[in-house]
């Protein structure tokens, strides 16, 4: 089908690309050959001309249908429609109609937040915005994955996923609907409860990791705030937004740009590795249990030392904190700690 888009905005065809013989290889990675932010409901119709699968492809007479519908302002519908049928392909648990639609809206100024709603009993409603709503595009990909990964997991220390709903409105946002626990955070709950026994709870969280790696997935993103706590004080792993399996692996700037560097390992931090893997997820484990056992969040020996590693990744670049900056500050903070100079050679840093 060729590409009208080139006539609406007058550049043509992966324009950022001046070798064509690279074009090949770069649409066969699903790279669309416009960039789509702040597209109108006209320009939506033609994402669907530029859908990688061809049988996915809507017929011409449709594209004619939405095209007068978008012109007349109407257009709203079939862009849902084909959320659904992708998210449908993943898990049939679409639970729209079934979720009163007054608890789609999520609580005023935590749009984000994971908050309390009814479905046979209570539920945690966990709302995700939904940027770019072509077919295969990352957006949708990436929400394929974790309803692919999250709907098979059945398991005493993983947080269950009851299946999702599409909310209606101008912009697509997909509710995620678990089982609901009361307590959002480990580290609240024994705030809350310090006379848990710890082991067994570190015990309960090996078991869902240890389940999770034995079914090929990578968690990747294992901190305080992913894990629940069920009745009795049972742990819940939670949280797979950046979780994959060999079929697919998530998107690399994601997960430099939202993983919290306190629970990341070196080998990731530092570049070594790109995503975050096994080896990384017991690292993280690791920290986790500390800050359980001991009460103390990992690199607690440096204060504002999350602030220090945040500034590392900060974007645009030129905003970035220098190489100097972050040594200077390491260097007062073990000189104050274990009253060292700079030229003692300190080899040997703490475990976080």
């Amino acid at each position: 089908m060729s590409d009208p888009s080139q006539i609406l905005r007058g550049k043509p065809p992966y324009e950022t690309t001046r070798d064509d013989f690279l074009i090949p290889h770069i649409a066969m990675k699903h790279v669309s050959p416009y960039e789509w932010a702040d597209s109108n409901d006209f320009e939506r119709v033609l994402m669907g001309c530029l859908d990688y699968e061809p049988s996915r492809r809507p017929p011409i007479h449709e594209v004619d249908g939405r095209l007068r519908q978008a012109a007349a302002g109407i257009f709203n519908l079939p862009i849902h429609a084909d959320i659904e049928r992708e998210f449908m392909q993943e898990d049939k648990r679409n639970l729209a109609g079934k979720i009163p639609s007054e608890q789609l809206r999520a609580p005023e100024g935590h749009p984000l937040s994971p908050y309390k709603g009814t479905y046979k009993g209570l539920v945690c409603i966990q709302q995700i915005s939904i940027p770019d709503p072509r077919a295969l595009s990352d957006s949708i990909r990436s929400l394929k994955r974790q309803i692919r990964l999250w709907r098979r997991l059945v398991h005493p220390n993983i947080e269950t996923l009851y299946g999702w709903v599409l909310s209606p409105g101008t912009e697509p946002v997909v509710s995620f609907i678990s089982a609901w626990h009361a307590h959002r955070d480990v580290v609240g709950y024994l705030h809350q409860h310090p006379a848990t026994n710890r082991r067994r709870m570190v015990y309960n969280i090996a078991l869902g990791l240890c389940y999770l790696h034995s079914k090929g997935i990578v968690h990747a993103d294992i901190r305080p705030g992913n894990i629940v706590i069920g009745d009795g004080g049972n742990p819940r792993l939670r949280g797979f937004q950046f979780s994959y399996d060999r079929l697919d692996e998530p998107l690399l700037f994601d997960i430099h740009h939202d993983l919290n560097p306190r629970f990341g390992s070196p080998e990731l931090v530092n570049g070594l590795i790109k995503i975050p893997n096994r080896a990384s997820d017991v690292w993280a484990f690791g920290c986790v249990t500390v800050e359980i056992l001991v009460g103390e969040p990992p690199y607690s020996c440096f204060p504002g030392v999350q602030s220090v590693i945040a500034k590392c990744f900060t974007y645009p670049s030129d905003h970035r904190i220098s190489v100097n900056e972050v040594r200077d500050t390491f260097k007062s903070w073990l000189a104050a700690e274990w009253e060292v100079s700079y030229e003692g050679m300190v080899t040997d840093l703490p475990i976080p």
